[in-house]
């Protein structure tokens, strides 16, 4: 809708003659739009060190050109230029809050968007923190219009196929909010996982006629796979939206009736907003004008989605259970190592640090690599992240530390127990303290856990509490 909003703006100023000059020492630009067959005329102007528009109407009669401030009045003497059009100069006055100036144009062929665009000023502002991640907020200088770029957490490769799209976004809005009377523009950030960034734009946007126009729109990157997501469809492509929200909500008694939202679906659903949430896709639909207040999001939830989406399903199935998947993968690091002992290298999958904590075990069947385990490598928001896989003589150890601060590793041993992956044992080690005689507690502690188990994390012992580590943990020097 904005963008619509910006096209129909920058078409009737195309008519338009554009003049450069002065009020007082103040530069600005002026574009002017007269009718001469009604004698009116309408501009707008902006001093240069600002650049936001302000807005003007009023009168043209034998070369004498009267604005004042759009929607005031006349005798308010608000922005009121008192001009004199001789060919390509304008002279006059120009009157606001009981100040007057002296005003000096001539014609120019400088594209207004294209100065605009070219002092667009961007302040790094405050960095917000999903788990890992960073989002880098930035403000434009002169529109205030507010937007973020990915920071730390994400790869570069990551960075640089969204941040350029983030440049776009937030140019947009800085454009509109100086060319507009008035633009609201709210972000919301939706879902920021391993895969997807997905966030909300919520406007109130005022650029001339009748009335203001709402907007919601939904952004959702695909950032693993370098792609932006523009329908449901693109990661569903069996999912139609509109039936399965019918049958979710048709029954709602709380659903305003005028709305009728599941009974005209060509009306309503078939131009629509979306977002990935954490809990499912929420959906908007579009109304007109008049029936905005309608506009709501519907979530439909992932498992619904699934369910409704076998061939998606599978296909996702059986990506994750090859080992070609995660090869060249950005997310993950392989390992090859013998896990069953029987002297051949198998292959152990895990997510890479602050990526998640998925550990694959496949095996090796005459070079045909076979899932045997999906399980976690230990990784924790906020704690301890995977850093390294090792071979250990009885089967393998996962290797786990605390990357912000401080000196935490845990060593996982893994060994195959009766057909079973078995977490037999945790060596912790922690630093005593910061002090010049510090030394390492490493401790050992039995956990007898089968990888398999469904809560595995949660069976987990941890490293004895400080006042137990001096009996059952040993000392080391540093």
């Amino acid at each position: 809708m904005k963008y619509c909003i910006l096209f129909i703006f920058c078409s009737i100023s195309i008519q338009a003659q554009t003049y450069e000059g002065t009020i007082g020492n103040y530069q600005i630009f002026l574009e002017l739009d007269i009718d001469h067959n009604e004698d009116e005329a309408t501009a707008f102007y902006f001093y240069k060190s600002h650049l936001k528009n302000i807005p003007l109407e009023g009168s043209f009669n034998n070369n004498e050109l009267l604005l004042f401030e759009k929607f005031s009045d006349i005798k308010k003497e608000k922005e009121l230029f008192t001009l004199s059009v001789n060919k390509d100069i304008v002279t006059g006055t120009w009157t606001n809050n009981g100040h007057t100036l002296q005003v000096d144009l001539h014609k120019t062929t400088k594209k207004l968007d294209t100065y605009k665009l070219m002092n667009l000023h961007y302040v790094r502002d405050s960095i917000t923190t999903y788990d890992t991640k960073e989002l880098v907020w930035f403000t434009e200088k002169h529109s205030k219009k507010i937007l973020f770029r990915l920071g730390n957490g994400f790869t570069k490769s990551e960075r640089e196929f969204i941040n350029p799209k983030l440049d776009t976004i937030h140019t947009s809005y800085a454009m509109i909010g100086l060319d507009c009377s008035w633009a609201d523009i709210n972000i919301e950030i939706e879902l920021i996982s391993n895969q997807y960034l997905s966030f909300s734009e919520y406007s109130s946007i005022y650029c001339g006629g009748a009335h203001p126009n709402y907007n919601t729109t939904g952004y959702n990157f695909d950032y693993k796979n370098k792609r932006q997501l523009d329908r449901i469809t693109d990661i569903y492509p069996n999912v139609d939206h509109f039936q399965e929200l019918k049958r979710k909500y048709k029954n709602d008694t709380d659903l305003d009736s005028e709305c009728d939202y599941f009974t005209d679906r060509e009306a309503y659903w078939k131009y629509y907003s979306w977002v990935l949430t954490k809990n499912g896709i929420t959906i908007t639909p579009s109304y007109p004008h008049a029936m905005t207040p309608c506009e709501m999001g519907f979530l439909l939830p992932y498992n619904k989605l699934l369910e409704t989406n076998v061939s998606y399903k599978s296909n996702v199935k059986l990506q994750t259970d090859d080992i070609s998947f995660y090869k060249n993968n950005d997310s993950y690091f392989i390992k090859d190592i013998d896990i069953n002992n029987d002297t051949i290298l198998d292959k152990i999958v895990s997510s890479k640090p602050y990526q998640g904590d998925k550990l694959l075990l496949f095996i090796n069947d005459n070079n045909t690599y076979r899932l045997g385990l999906k399980t976690s490598n230990f990784s924790e928001d906020g704690g301890n992240q995977i850093t390294d896989i090792k071979k250990d003589k009885k089967g393998f150890v996962i290797i786990t530390s605390f990357l912000d601060r401080g000196f935490l590793q845990s060593h996982h041993y893994v060994s195959l127990i009766d057909n079973k992956w078995m977490l037999t044992h945790t060596i912790y080690k922690t630093q005593s303290s910061n002090k010049e005689d510090a030394f390492i507690y490493v401790c050992n502690v039995k956990q007898n856990i089968d990888l398999s188990a469904p809560e595995l994390i949660n069976a987990l012992k941890d490293i004895p509490d400080e006042v137990k580590r001096e009996t059952v943990c040993v000392k080391e020097k540093i």
